[in-house]
């Protein structure tokens, strides 16, 4: 456990058994979450805002706002690639199969990438976020509804096929923002900026969710064998701790939640939403909604 928090950054491994942390800038630490053991540390370009890094079972791949993209290899920790063209990245992700890296820019653009070479495979415009459904070769993008050029637009979730490079559907919804999307055996979860959590089976909107005034719902996790959603609270309007949340979807309510350590920066769920890490070096079990153990950030 330690004592003063510098994590900034929590990535996990598309396959869930590795998690890097990173400070404010620079400094990354990998860790094998399963053993609880340090497997790399290494001095990157990264440096704070957005979601800038992503790891793999061999690689590390971190950004910076002018500095472009880097990938390392974790062993080694030596430079495999860079590419100092694409500055102003904001979000870094692999695909589940990890020959590929998802690539956001601050002008609302995905690159992706080779994950071996770094070169550009595809480029798709006004894309805000995107999230990978691991059952199938589709994606879920985020992209602007085209109304004006000189007004706000609202976001909408269309489906993207990896196969054959197309969007093939859209959901008949839109949003002011996104803050996180996570899917489920037989749809998806989004929660909306200073709006509600929407639950949607089959593409239609199944059950709504809405969370107390000023409160986020920042991130959203599916646990498999206990068939209920978890997500971190904030109360952004008048401040105050984060809580972990469990929602029973068959019944559309609140079943326990647990307020987290005031010194946590940022939260991921890993291993299949078995687990939350905190950026404490906390790791909580979903099951207990106890501290089942701590990664030694010394």
């Amino acid at each position: 456990m330690c004592k003063e928090n510098k994590i900034r950054h929590i990535a996990i491994s598309p396959h869930g058994d590795l998690v890097a942390l990173g400070e404010f800038e620079n400094m990354v630490y990998v860790y094998n979450i399963n053993k609880l053991r340090k497997v790399s540390e290494i001095k990157t370009i990264l440096d704070f805002g957005g979601k800038r890094l992503a790891v793999s079972k061999k690689m590390l791949i971190a950004g910076s706002w002018y500095g472009g993209i880097v990938a390392y290899d974790i062993i080694k920790k030596s430079l495999l690639w860079q590419r100092k063209d694409l500055k102003k990245v904001q979000i870094l992700k692999f695909n589940f199969k990890q020959d590929k890296i998802f690539a956001l820019f601050n002008n609302e653009s995905l690159q992706i990438l080779d994950s071996k070479t770094g070169k550009t495979i595809e480029k798709i415009r006004n894309v805000i976020n995107i999230y990978e459904n691991p059952a199938d070769s589709e994606i879920l993008i985020l992209k602007e509804k085209k109304i004006s050029p000189n007004i706000l637009k609202p976001y909408n979730v269309a489906t993207y096929s990896l196969k054959r490079k197309e969007i093939i559907s859209d959901v008949e919804d839109s949003y002011r923002g996104v803050l996180d999307l996570e899917f489920l055996p037989r749809g998806f979860v989004v929660s909306e900026v200073g709006g509600n959590l929407k639950i949607y089976l089959r593409r239609k909107l199944f059950l709504e969710y809405k969370p107390k005034k000023g409160t986020h719902i920042l991130k959203i996790g599916y646990n498999q064998a206990m068939k209920n959603l978890y997500w971190i609270e904030w109360p952004y309007e008048k401040g105050g701790y984060k809580k972990l949340v469990e929602f029973d979807i068959s019944k559309g309510e609140i079943k326990r939640t647990k307020i987290l350590d005031k010194n946590s920066s940022t939260e991921e769920f890993a291993l299949n939403s078995s687990i939350l890490i905190i950026s404490t070096g906390e790791i909580i079990d979903i099951c207990s909604f106890k501290t089942k153990s701590y990664i030694d950030l010394k």
